[in-house]
């Protein structure tokens, strides 16, 4: 007996040894792929590629993933601007799976500029086991014979049934359909996506596990009567057609994964703890891709799960209890008019207790990537979730049925009504989204804190249980102080890094130049472009989503050159709302000043034009303009560099020097004509124009 546990011990051993020597070499193979292999090009290189997927058509661009020496990568096939002959982009948008395309491109490994709050692009391809993007203007067939043979019967199966729902349905329902049931949004309408997102429902528009469970469902009623092999095999052939439907989406394979795991030890006819089971699913999915773990969705897919099962089942039972307390009957048989109020409100708590298991978990990963709280989802998902199942139910069998005659159409026809419903419902929680709350993001040690309150919650009931009996009631005090030092650290970091603490932020634009002043609440920028089209804005929008900040008080543009002036766009404008622009009038006339000023009187925003010698004051951030003077003109090869606005900003008796394009010729006048003490500046942005001649001196 002894031989035998040191037997078992020792396989133990040996099979976690062997789990992770597969893990460091998958991980070393995937290091070496994503950071070694490839380096960004300047040149374009002749370049054979094989297409897995239609990703994305724009107005610019068509996305296709692609395979390169059998490495993933997105190819962005761009309009080519520069040639005379414009091609027209959407006849590049036809190419299938297994297709082998042609063309002179660069590849791109993406880099993070070092911005606060920056997506990490690199990371979210990675997750997606690709390493880069391969950009080019032109392309050409050259074979159709590529690719896996069963994949390319699938896809072309799916886009039979795609094409058989726009016929039969309008492009809305149709485009909808595609999307909620197995994950092809590449052309869901951007209202319809506006209206799922502030309705809380956009979780419907991303295939999940519970399309699987619900796939499973239908299966197992079908496998009833089949022997326990085949119904096995069966389950798990259907599972992975899924899988390739929906183009091996991260949270779909982690749910077939699931499910075979399931099956395999239902073959055996053992029994698995279920936290095992999602520990073997994530294992496997990690072995497969250690970067899997950046997936913001495969992330919130493994919460989720786990906060279905931890607390589910405990708020249903406390809310089932409280509805039975209120109704009194507990104890005693109801009569019929009870008996049908509490099934009523029954059909309510259920999805309700749903709803927000997952939002325990959920919470701080939700606010920390996309900061917002949907409270309107409690409501919304009450009442969609039992539609959304029999959409499932039917448009699963709309496509397992589709080349049925007469009875797939009457299904599609059904799947339509159902989806009208739920559009209209959709609308109609939209309108409601003030409910809804904007969030500034938390710190990491903040969200660690909020998982750790929840584990103390979860096993204080183990830890009360192996104390000792004369220690426990001390034990019980040391854990509610411990968690109510945890929640005070919680709301005073939150408050203080995102309402008190004060910063000046130089951000990364490549080319061109922003800066933003926040102090007191007011928050001033100093210019705002790049050369990269919208670079700017998406940094800035992104930054101040973050901090949950909704207003610029004032924007100082240093002169009108397009990397300085092209942040403020649309996007910028229909985000944050801002109150002032600062600048000085061009010296010589400048288109872009024109295209600015249309810009800032559209969205009726204040102006102030500015010389040299005024002090402008935005709360208790003092802003001092050194140069230009309104009556003189620096000469200069470049007049808008030399002529823009040089400006002090003091801020808690910090000095922050600003210096826009300034040329040579500017300091030399700000030097004669200024009574400054470098030694009082206690930060000084070179002027762009200026750096290659101070590096090189």
């Amino acid at each position: 007996m002894k031989k035998l546990y040191i037997y078992v011990k020792s396989h133990k051993i040996l099979s976690t040894f062997f789990i992770i020597l597969i893990f460091l070499l998958s991980f070393s193979i995937k290091l070496y792929k994503f950071n070694y292999k490839y380096n960004s090009s300047e040149n374009t290189t002749r370049m054979e590629v094989i297409v897995q997927n239609l990703e994305k058509i724009e107005e610019d661009k068509i996305s296709y993933l692609v395979k390169y020496n059998n490495d993933k990568f997105i190819l962005n096939v761009y309009n080519n601007k520069y040639s005379k002959n414009q091609n027209d982009i959407k006849k590049y948008s036809s190419y299938k799976y297994g297709d082998v395309i042609s063309f002179r491109g660069k590849i791109k490994i993406p880099e993070k500029l070092g911005n606060p709050y920056e997506f990490d692009y690199k990371k979210y391809l990675n997750s997606k086991n690709i390493i880069g993007t391969i950009t080019t203007y032109d392309i050409k067939l050259v074979d159709v014979k590529a690719g896996n043979l069963l994949i390319k019967k699938i896809y072309n199966i799916k886009e039979k049934i795609s094409n058989r729902l726009d016929n039969i349905m309008p492009n809305t329902q149709s485009n909808l359909f595609k999307s909620m049931l197995y994950g092809d949004d590449r052309f869901l309408e951007k209202n319809i996506q506006d209206d799922f997102e502030k309705s809380g429902l956009t979780h419907l528009l991303a295939v999940s596990g519970s399309n699987i469970a619900m796939l499973m469902m239908i299966v197992s009623y079908i496998c009833k009567k089949l022997n326990k092999t085949i119904s096995v095999i069966f389950t798990i052939t259907v599972s992975s057609i899924f899988c390739i439907f929906c183009s091996f989406e991260l949270s779909i394979i982690r749910a077939s994964i699931f499910l075979v795991i399931t099956n395999m030890y239902k073959y055996k006819e053992n029994k698995i703890n279920v936290y095992l089971k999602i520990f073997f699913t994530f294992l496997v999915m990690v072995i497969y891709n250690p970067y899997c773990i950046f997936n913001i969705g495969m992330i919130m897919s493994y919460l989720s799960v786990l906060s279905i099962i931890i607390f589910q089942n405990q708020i249903f039972s406390l809310l089932d209890n409280f509805l039975k307390g209120i109704l009194n009957i507990k104890y005693m048989k109801p009569k019929k008019l009870k008996k049908i109020i509490y099934k009523f409100l029954y059909l309510i708590i259920y999805p309700f207790s749903f709803t927000l298991s997952v939002q325990i978990l959920l919470f701080p990963i939700q606010i920390y990537f996309f900061n917002s709280f949907y409270l309107i989802s409690f409501l919304s998902n009450i009442v969609i979730s039992y539609i959304d199942s029999i959409f499932c139910v039917i448009g699963f069998l709309t496509v397992m049925l589709s080349y049925v005659p007469c009875l797939s159409e009457i299904l599609a026809n059904t799947s339509f009504l159902v989806l009208k419903v739920i559009i209209y419902l959709a609308n109609f929680f939209s309108k409601y989204e003030w409910l809804n709350l904007k969030l500034a993001t938390p710190d990491i040690f903040s969200i660690l804190t909020y998982y750790f309150i929840i584990v103390i919650f979860n096993i204080k009931k183990y830890i009360l249980f192996y104390t000792n009996k004369r220690y426990k009631k001390y034990m019980k005090i040391v854990i509610k102080i411990v968690i109510i030092v945890c929640v005070i650290y919680i709301l005073f970091s939150y408050i203080y890094f995102n309402y008190v603490n004060n910063y000046v932020i130089y951000f990364n634009v490549e080319q061109g130049n922003m800066a933003l002043i926040h102090y007191k609440k007011k928050n001033v920028i100093v210019d705002m472009g790049s050369t990269t089209e919208n670079l700017a804005s998406n940094i800035l929008v992104n930054f101040l989503t973050k901090k949950n900040i909704k207003k610029i008080d004032a924007v100082i543009l240093t002169h009108f050159h397009t990397d300085h002036i092209n942040g403020i766009n649309d996007y910028l404008l229909n985000n944050i709302k801002i109150k002032k622009v600062i600048y000085a009038r061009p010296k010589e006339e400048q288109k872009e000043y024109i295209e600015i000023m249309n810009i800032l009187n559209k969205n009726n925003i204040s102006k102030l034009e500015v010389t040299k010698d005024e002090d402008i004051e935005i709360g208790n951030i003092k802003i001092k303009i050194i140069s230009p003077s309104i009556n003189f003109k620096i000469k200069d090869e470049d007049v808008a560099n030399a002529n823009s606005i040089v400006s002090i900003i003091s801020v808690s008796n910090k000095n922050f020097m600003f210096m826009g394009d300034a040329t040579k010729s500017t300091e030399e006048n700000i030097l004669k004509n200024n009574n400054i003490n470098i030694y009082d500046i206690d930060s000084y942005q070179v002027g762009h124009h200026r750096i290659k001649d101070i590096y090189f001196r």
